[in-house]
């Protein structure tokens, strides 16, 4: 009973701290998710089980939130962030850079909460003279800000807005309808609910239009529709080789097909082939071995025992280095002599 507890504990423990890292990072989660589909297919074994184990709650639940952290994550891409450009000050922090300068002029010490007892103290002409300078702070702020940006997406460092889909013919004839709604609800305080109530007259109330009625809003959005198209072809060309320009690996894989053809590249020359060679297998015999031409740019070293003789002709522009020969056999004579003269000397011993 005790061991089936324990158990139980540790794979809570596992299935919590998984969990928990499943929702917060949805690079993890969406890898885990291939991870056991990859594994389905390979060991044709269910995965309920296991997403069970480290998710505890169904499929579609873990791909919801994956899909809402890369909409976060995209919106946090897409905003343009200007390197050594602080934002400006407000009217009260600009208010408590002068009563600092105040305190530190008559020797007192700072104090925030005194500091806005005076601040709301002052007079509305007073105010009005660090307001008029936080707006004129802003506009500058937002003057280089936006050429900033515009040097960026010149350079290609950063997207350009991405057009907006035109509005359908019914949103259009929503937008015209909506305050007459709301005013019929505008005594109810739940204001969700009024929302809802207005996109259910208005659809009704869509549904009951004649064709002759509809065609103005249906009119205007294939016209807008027609220039969203040619707008968003240029911009998804445009944004395409932007990401391909600032994609190390895209570039690598360009450069490669490139040079794939005539062109010269910086790949190690092939390795001349080499013709058909002898080689000494014993005293007496000798086998004619064929060198096959090598497939691969790099020589592949022959083995240690035959002596392979090499080719005249090498390659002057990257010399490799030979590989060391074995010594030469002695000659068949000598060796003969060196048998005759022993067995003489064993023949002299025995008599």
């Amino acid at each position: 009973m005790s061991a089936n507890v324990s158990d139980n504990e540790a794979q809570q423990d596992q299935h919590s701290i998984w969990s928990g890292r499943l929702k917060t990072n949805a690079k993890e989660a969406k890898f885990f998710l291939e991870f056991l589909d990859a594994l389905s297919e390979r060991f044709d074994t269910p995965n309920d089980e296991i997403l069970h184990t480290f998710w505890g709650e169904p499929r579609d639940v873990l791909e919801k939130s994956i899909k809402k952290a890369n909409k976060r994550e995209k919106k946090v891409e897409a905003k343009f962030a200007a390197k050594d450009l602080k934002k400006p000050s407000n009217a009260n922090i600009l208010f408590q850079k002068d009563f600092k300068t105040k305190c530190d002029k008559d020797g007192t010490k700072f104090d925030l909460k005194a500091c806005a007892a005076a601040y709301k103290a002052i007079t509305d002409k007073e105010r009005a003279k660090y307001v008029a300078e936080s707006q004129r702070l802003k506009a500058e702020y937002t003057k280089e800000y936006e050429r900033l940006r515009a040097t960026a997406i010149q350079s290609g460092d950063f997207p350009a807005d991405k057009p907006k889909k035109p509005l359908t013919a019914y949103f259009r004839y929503l937008n015209e309808v909506r305050a007459q709604l709301q005013a019929k609800y505008a005594n109810d305080e739940d204001r969700k609910a009024v929302n809802g109530k207005v996109a259910k007259d208005s659809a009704e109330m869509w549904k009951a239009l004649t064709d002759k009625q509809r065609e103005k809003y249906e009119s205007a959005y294939k016209t807008d529709k027609e220039q969203y198209d040619t707008v968003i072809a240029k911009w998804e060309a445009t944004e395409t080789k932007r990401r391909k320009g600032n994609d190390p690996a895209a570039a690598a894989s360009s450069v490669s097909i490139e040079s794939s053809g005539s062109k010269k590249t910086n790949a190690a020359p092939a390795a001349p082939t080499a013709p058909a060679s002898s080689t000494v297998t014993s005293d007496s015999e000798a086998e004619t071995e064929v060198v096959k031409p090598a497939k691969q740019t790099r020589a592949k070293v022959a083995p240690a025992k035959p002596v392979v003789v090499e080719s005249e002709h090498e390659n002057d522009e990257e010399p490799q280095a030979e590989p060391a020969q074995a010594p030469a056999p002695a000659p068949a004579p000598a060796k003969a002599a060196a048998k005759a003269a022993a067995k003489g000397k064993a023949k002299a011993a025995s008599k």
